[in-house]
Parts: C-alpha cells; sequence; structure tokens
C-alpha cells in the first residue's frame, strides 16, 4: 500500500489568528502584521484587502501608509502563531494520529488507511478542509504519495488535489521550481537559466544538477518523486490522566457513587501531582448495565489538584446521574490539564510547609458559583498588555482564565474604578474645581504621569494621542484620577476618568 500524505498550508495564519481575536470585520478593511529590523518596520503578512489596496509581504510600514493611509497593523507574535498552529494540529487528529508540522505555516499528516473511514481520499480532504476553514478562512491542501509532492500541490496546484503513486511525476510537471522549496540563491540561478518548472529539471541527470546546484536541490526532486525517502517528526500526543474502577455487583445508591468518585479523584490528583501539573477541565462518567453511558463535566478558573475541592463540585453534580439498572463501571478523566509551579513536600526527610496561595478562596468561590450557572454567565478580569487605562484590563468568561504569575506592569498605581467615558471638569485650577456642579477644594496633588497611545491603534477616543494623569485629594479624603490632554496645537482642557479607593 503506497502511503497518503496531506499537506496542510495556511497562507495567512497570523493574520487569521489576529481577525479571531478582533473580530471577522477587520477582514474587510487592509490590514497587515508587522515586524521590526533595527529601526526599519516591514510588513511580514498582509490580508486580501491590503492586496487589492496595492499593498504586499516585505514593504516598508511607511511606504505602505503612503499607498494606504487607512492601513491598520498589529506587531506580530511568532509564540503565539507557534501555539496556534499546535491547536490546529491536534484539531486535525480527528482525522489521523500521525500529524507533523511543516514550517511555520503548514501542517503533514500521514493518513494512510484511514480515508476509508471517510469514504475515500476525496471525501476525507473535503472533511478535512470544511473543519479547518471553521477556524482559518484560508487553507488549502493536497494529498500525494510524498511530503514533498503534498506540499508542491498544496501550495502551488490549486486547493484539493490528488496525486496517485503514478500520477506524482506528471502532477508536479508544470509547477514552478519554487515548489521543492529551494533556496533563495538555487531558485534565482534556475529561473535565469530558463528552468522555471519542475518538469524542466527531468532531462538532467542527477551529476549534472548535482554538481551545478549542490545535494539539496537533488534530495528535494528526489523525495518529492519518492525516489528517496523523507521522514517526518510526527507530534506526540498528551498523556492521558484518567482513573477507572469497576465493580463486580452493579451499584445503585448515591452515596456509593460518591465514594466511588472520592476514590477516583484521589487516584487521580496523585497522578497530577506525581506529573506537576493541575487539572482545568474533568469529565467522569458512568456506564450502566444496559450498555448506556452518562457523563457530566466540571470546570475550575484555576489550575487544581486539590481532591477535597474536586469533590466539592463534584458532589453538587451527582444527583444529575440516572442510575436506572445500576452503575457497573466508572470512569474519570482530566481532559485539559495545565503544568503547575509546585514545591516538594520534603527534602531530604524534613517536611516542607506549602507557601499559602493568594486568591485560592476567590477561585474555589469561582468554581462553585460558575458550574452552578455556567461559565459563561461568571466573568472575570486580566490585565491586558496596554499603557491606555482603557485596554489595560480585559473581560472574560471565568472559563478561559489563565492568571498570570504578575501583570505586566506593576507601577504606578491605577485606580479601582474607571470611568466608561471621562467626564469633563470645569473651573480647574491648582486649589479647586468643580465635579457634578459641586465646588471641590483640592489638599493635595501628585503628577503627571503621561501616558501615550499605541501608535498602531487608531482609536477616536485618543485624538490627542497623549494624556498627563494627576492624584488629586480633596478636602473630604476623596482621591480622584484626572487628566489634562496633552498634544501641542490644541486645547488643554481637564477629564476626571477613575475615583482611587
Amino acid at each position: 500500500m503506497s502511503k497518503k500524505i496531506v499537506s496542510v498550508w495556511f497562507a495567512n495564519l497570523a493574520i487569521d489568528r489576529l481577525a479571531r481575536r478582533m473580530g471577522n470585520g477587520w477582514r474587510a478593511r487592509p490590514f497587515a502584521v508587522v515586524a521590526e529590523s533595527g529601526n526599519r518596520i516591514f510588513l511580514t503578512h498582509v490580508n486580501q484587502a491590503a492586496i487589492e489596496a496595492g499593498i504586499g509581504a516585505g514593504m516598508m510600514l511607511g511606504d505602505a501608509r503612503a499607498i494606504c493611509p487607512g492601513l491598520a497593523t498589529r506587531p506580530g507574535d511568532g509564540a503565539a502563531d507557534r501555539r496556534f498552529l499546535h491547536a490546529l494540529a491536534r484539531l486535525c487528529r480527528r482525522f489521523t494520529p500521525l500529524v507533523a508540522l511543516d514550517g511555520g505555516d503548514g501542517l503533514m499528516l500521514d493518513v494512510t488507511g484511514c480515508d476509508h473511514l471517510f469514504g475515500g481520499p476525496d471525501a476525507l480532504l473535503s472533511a478535512l478542509l470544511r473543519t479547518l476553514r471553521a477556524v482559518v478562512p484560508d487553507v488549502r491542501a493536497a494529498m500525494a504519495p510524498t511530503p514533498g509532492a503534498a506540499a508542491a500541490l498544496a501550495r502551488y496546484g490549486g486547493n484539493g488535489r490528488i496525486a496517485g503513486a503514478f500520477e506524482v511525476r506528471d502532477a508536479l510537471r508544470t509547477l514552478p521550481v519554487q515548489a521543492l522549496r529551494p533556496d533563495a540563491a538555487t531558485g534565482a540561478t534556475l529561473m535565469r537559466l530558463g528552468l522555471e518548472r519542475i518538469g524542466d529539471l527531468y532531462p538532467l541527470s542527477t551529476a549534472a544538477l548535482s554538481r551545478r546546484f549542490g545535494n539539496h536541490l537533488v534530495r528535494r526532486l528526489a523525495r518529492a518523486l519518492g525516489a528517496e525517502s523523507e521522514p517526518l517528526s510526527f507530534l506526540t500526543g498528551r498523556k492521558r490522566h484518567d482513573a477507572v474502577l469497576g465493580f463486580g455487583e452493579p451499584i445503585f445508591l448515591m452515596h456509593q457513587i460518591e465514594a466511588a468518585s472520592r476514590h477516583l479523584l484521589e487516584r487521580l490528583c496523585s497522578a497530577l501531582e506525581h506529573d506537576g501539573l493541575g487539572c482545568r477541565h474533568l469529565t467522569l462518567t458512568i456506564e450502566r448495565v444496559d450498555a448506556s453511558a452518562q457523563s457530566l463535566v466540571i470546570a475550575t478558573a484555576e489550575p487544581v489538584r486539590s481532591a477535597g475541592h474536586l469533590m466539592t463540585l463534584l458532589r453538587e453534580r451527582l444527583n444529575g446521574f440516572e442510575v436506572r439498572f445500576g452503575v457497573e463501571r466508572m470512569h474519570l478523566e482530566a481532559t485539559r490539564t495545565v503544568r503547575l509551579e509546585g514545591v516538594p513536600k520534603s527534602f531530604a526527610g524534613i517536611e516542607i510547609a506549602a507557601p499559602a496561595r493568594t486568591g485560592t478562596a476567590l477561585a474555589r468561590l469561582v468554581d462553585r458559583l460558575a458550574n452552578r450557572l455556567g461559565f459563561d454567565h461568571v466573568q472575570t478580569f486580566a490585565p491586558a498588555e496596554s499603557h491606555c487605562p482603557e485596554r489595560a484590563f480585559v473581560v472574560h468568561s471565568a472559563r478561559f482564565t489563565e492568571r498570570p504569575n504578575a501583570p505586566w506592569h506593576l507601577t504606578p498605581a491605577r485606580p479601582l474604578r474607571l470611568l466608561t467615558h471621562p467626564e469633563p471638569l470645569y473651573d480647574f485650577c491648582r486649589e479647586h474645581f468643580s465635579w457634578h456642579r459641586e465646588q471641590r477644594r483640592i489638599v493635595a496633588m501628585t503628577g503627571p504621569e503621561r501616558i501615550a497611545a499605541e501608535w498602531w491603534w487608531d482609536d477616536p477616543a485618543w485624538p490627542a494621542a497623549t494624556r498627563d494623569y494627576w492624584r488629586i485629594a480633596d478636602e473630604r479624603g476623596n482621591r480622584f484620577w484626572i487628566y489634562r490632554t496633552a498634544a501641542p496645537g490644541t486645547e488643554r482642557r481637564w477629564y476626571l476618568h477613575g475615583f482611587f479607593a
């Protein structure tokens, strides 16, 4: 049986990742991802709207803005792109367990022996593209017996191409030599010599190609045609953390199910502690005598491996189980785990007291409320990397809470409450100001702290680009956070933005 390799190429991975965060409305306007090299800023990825406006990857940002003043940009994040690519690789495991990375923007799937489960190669490829397009709109895929041929077809041969073992040579013949992914110097030399298509290399001997271009191009061509094997480094699946308990006789009573759940939790938490992990999602499944099954899922706002806390969350949901003719097997699995920075319990036989974890009581309260009401109905705050007060935090569901070790910036102090829209202050001077038709005398004033909006962010709320913030206390002990617009050539006005506790 010949191999069947699927190459998946995400032509605009960085753009698609950012579009998911900012909303699909950004796809309709010119948008680019930028990177900095020395004192130059250039575009690394552009969307279709930017291409239509005459902008391409590799252009300097200044030149691009001269062509399209309304170009929106975001800085690139290679680490986030890699995490996104790994998430897409996990999504592809529903089609095959053998998934490998192909550079920073592609995947290789070995689907040998898997296509019949989906109705054939065409059906598998269609299902794969349909699944990935729900997450990443700009995706292309092709199938061939070799990774090199599959990658060439995915990138240059049209979307959804399938080449059999005896069709590879003809399928690659009309593709440009860039489909073999040679280095830049070799590619330029090939084009200068008129060797523009892969088929132009077929009549040339291996010795001649190797003597003129080196072994790299020869090996690329041989691997694409199947004359030389090309190994793939497949991603390993995560270790499964679960516990199973079977019963010689079916159990019917709720206190028996509760006792069995506690036993499973102790075993599972012991395994998690051994691996230095904490649990974020937990699934408990009961299998009944009549071959039916029922599951319940609990989630936590922070990684947990405390059997007592997890049992508290489970106990509130166990009444939802229908025992029917009896339970003969129970299965508990940590479906999502996160590494915990733990400390050893002992060293050289001496017990070590574990440090108190801040926020544990609050996290447990969030867990109990969220598992009762739903995580989408309990919202939490998290710091964001922005100096602008309106964007220095994000509000999201407690389901996605990832508490950082520390906020990205710790000083200076910020007010406990921010106004949605800053309110103008009148009759302001160093001694007093008026707010809500009431004059307040100033007894202390500290500042200024100049805050500037990010240069890539076009926000109408920051027309002046910079603000000078002051911390002010009045005679009644109230503390205010006010600012003055600091742009030269504009009217300088004072605004109230927040209140300190």
